[in-house]
């Protein structure tokens, strides 16, 4: 909704795939439009990838929200056929792909798709092929780094790695203490082993991570989420232009 948003959409076409993950989406989609000011207007759901007939219905919004699981080819191929300019396109991350010639030209200009996740530093990308020399796919790398050095800082902190042990304190070394009666004491450090250094120390740490700053609530959901957006070109080609967070 963010990038409608800023497009200055007034009105909006929520297209899902039939499904619970579809449904899913699209009922989280349309909470966000309704909070965006956004209109909804010729939503529909598609079986399969035969989303034609329902992005028909859905010319006349501003913009029209492409989600699905899978089948991205054929879905957008279908949305295309049935007259949707791809300047008014946003992708969900499930249909998110790099299509190229598998498309018609000019199908996805001007689409929009924002994906989870952080682009990872050129830094953390050397330290990762350091130790991986052939590893292709870097999606999630530092979300992944950040998971694993969270459960290894709560088990200090904890000094147990029991699973229960462990999810006791991952809310004290995410820094997302609700009460903050360690919030004077803890120090910010980015990266494992320089909280590993001061956890030593004894001090209360503070992680840092390589998708950002990291702090879980009361219930142990994350409080912010970062994505990566992106614009296709004529040859259906995304180009990543920026990033959006997304607090609570």
């Amino acid at each position: 909704m963010e990038l409608a948003r800023r497009s200055g959409a007034k009105r909006i076409a929520i297209l899902h795939q039939v499904g619970d993950h579809g449904k899913a989406e699209a009922d989280g989609a349309s909470a966000a439009a309704r909070a965006a000011g956004l209109a909804e207007s010729g939503s529909a759901e598609f079986t399969g990838h035969s989303a034609g007939p329902a992005a028909a219905a859905a010319k006349g919004a501003d913009a029209v929200l492409v989600i699905g699981q899978g089948d991205g080819q054929a879905i957008l191929a279908s949305v295309a056929d049935a007259g949707v300019p791809g300047s008014k396109l946003l992708l969900s991350s499930g249909v998110y792909g790099r299509y190229g010639s598998a498309l018609a030209d000019h199908a996805l200009d001007g689409a929009r798709a924002l994906v989870p996740g952080v682009y990872p530093t050129p830094e953390f990308q050397a330290d990762l092929l350091e130790h991986a020399p052939d590893l292709k796919d870097l999606t999630f790398a530092g979300e992944a780094y950040d998971a694993a050095s969270l459960a290894i800082l709560a088990a200090g902190a904890a000094k147990d790695d029991g699973g229960a042990s462990i999810a006791s304190k991952l809310i004290d070394v995410s820094g997302g203490d609700v009460a903050g009666a360690l919030e004077g004491n803890r120090q910010k450090c980015t990266g494992l082993p320089a909280c590993l250094a001061l956890q030593a120390k004894g001090t209360p740490v503070d992680y840092e991570g390589q998708s950002g700053p990291i702090g879980f609530d009361e219930h142990g959901d994350v409080t912010t989420a970062r994505f990566m957006a992106f614009t296709y070109g004529a040859d259906n080609q995304p180009v990543r232009d920026g990033d959006v967070t997304v607090a609570r």
